[in-house]
């Protein structure tokens, strides 16, 4: 008997994966959706690359050498990026400052930097562009100017090199936390990172996928589909059929996505002479914690996609079932929300119950596995919840599915659906 079961719950599997896997949509899907998120992640850094830039042609006026040499270290070499071309000009002059600016609005020059005596004593540096300097620009040259008008500043007080370099070395804050064990800042950045990207990837796969269930089960009940199949298979059968055929489905596109990002991301931080460690957390991506996000994601997706096929069967309607999309992701909803304080924390108490209430347990889990908060026997305890609720919630959900894909008519009030579970 149990042969027998695996055998039509296998069969209606392969009809639901085979069905999907050849569409189109799901094709172009598949190929067209990593190169826009790859090609909007990859991009801006090829652009501030030095050989894929127009570089800028800025002058400094500035009479102290010691400052505008400063200066135009740090815009010409590697802080610039090979942006800028730096010439300086060491007249402070009120007619220098004319000339200069006749230059800029010629084109012959891009900019500026003009650093008079006045403008270090005061600290405020003109910078004349002939476009106005988005705020990047802006940013990148006030910090840069600070910096060497600073080092100048101390440097006329009679400090030698030496002596400033550690005045101005920056101060590192280690936090220690008494009665638990230290996390580093790449913990705690790897766990923004980890707990986003599972928030992301499983509220799109159950927006795609999730739906997709939901949707499986609304047309077979509509085109009467059901009742023929239902001489074949049980109502557990075909809806186990159809949450692991398409969840299969899902994991066979991340799969292709994950293969594609790595093909074109190796390439680019080749060109942008990174490596793929310094652009991707070290913390919480060895081989232990990676098989644990997926578990963590396929549990997650049989939970909630048992919801949805539920959802499918008690409705007559994609208009009436979509109703209830908010209140079954709202759980990824607020794991998202909570997510900078859920990584910050993850050995708060409320990490640490919201880890163990299955909805939330795929999300906020990983997120303090990346951060370096869980123990392991709390790994072990949340994936046997994550289990025992993905087998309590299909047992729940079989029985809405039993009754529910043979009513037809009117929209099922809550209570009624409730009283499906007694006599189904």
């Amino acid at each position: 008997m149990a042969v027998e079961s695996l055998r039509a719950t296998g069969l209606i599997l392969c009809r639901e994966y085979a069905q999907r896997a050849r569409s189109v949509s799901f094709i172009l899907s598949t190929l067209i959706t990593p190169i826009f998120f790859i090609a909007i992640t990859v991009i801006p850094p090829l652009l501030v690359t030095p050989n894929l830039i127009e570089r800028r042609h800025l002058t400094i006026a500035c009479a102290d050498p010691a400052l505008a040499g400063e200066l135009r270290a740090q815009l010409a070499g590697q802080g610039g990026m090979g942006h800028y071309r730096i010439t300086v000009d060491p007249l402070t002059t009120i007619a220098e400052k004319a000339r200069l600016e006749a230059r800029a609005r010629a084109g012959l020059i891009d900019g500026v930097i003009w650093i008079d005596e006045a403008a270090i004593r005061a600290g405020r540096v003109d910078f004349i562009s002939r476009v106005e300097p988005d705020f990047f620009e802006r940013d990148y040259l006030q910090s840069a100017i600070g910096w060497a008008v600073t080092r100048a500043r101390l440097a006329r007080r009679g400090l030698e090199n030496e002596e400033i370099n550690r005045a101005l070395a920056p101060i590192e804050l280690e936090t220690v936390t008494l009665g638990a064990p230290l996390r580093s800042r790449a913990q705690a950045s790897s766990g923004y990172i980890v707990g986003i990207a599972v928030v992301f990837i499983l509220e799109v796969t159950l927006l795609s996928y999730g739906l997709m269930v939901m949707r499986s089960v609304l047309d077979d009940k509509a085109s009467r589909v059901m009742e023929v199949l239902l001489c074949a298979a049980t109502p557990r059968q075909l809806m186990a059929g159809k949450i692991l055929g398409i969840g299969a489905l899902a994991v066979t596109q991340l799969a292709i996505w994950a293969a594609m990002g790595v093909m074109i991301v190796t390439p680019a931080a080749w060109i942008t002479r990174s490596s793929l460690g310094a652009m991707m957390p070290a913390q919480g991506l060895n081989a232990a914690s990676i098989a644990l996000y997926c578990a963590f994601f396929i549990l997650g997706f049989l939970l909630y996609g048992a919801v949805y096929a539920a959802v499918g069967a008690a409705f007559n309607s994609v208009d009436e079932a979509q109703q209830w999309n908010f209140l079954i992701t709202l759980p990824l909803v607020l794991s998202g929300v909570f997510v900078f304080y859920l990584a910050d924390h993850p050995r708060s108490p409320l990490a640490a119950t919201l880890s163990m209430i299955p909805p939330f347990t795929p999300t906020v889990m990983s997120m303090r596995v990346a951060a370096g908060g869980a123990s392991g026997w709390e790994e072990v305890v949340a994936v046997a919840i994550l289990a025992l609720a993905v087998f309590a919630m299909i047992a729940f959900s079989s029985r809405v599915y039993r009754v529910g894909i043979l009513m037809y008519g009117k929209k099922p009030a809550l209570a009624e659906i409730l009283r499906w579970l007694r006599y189904s």
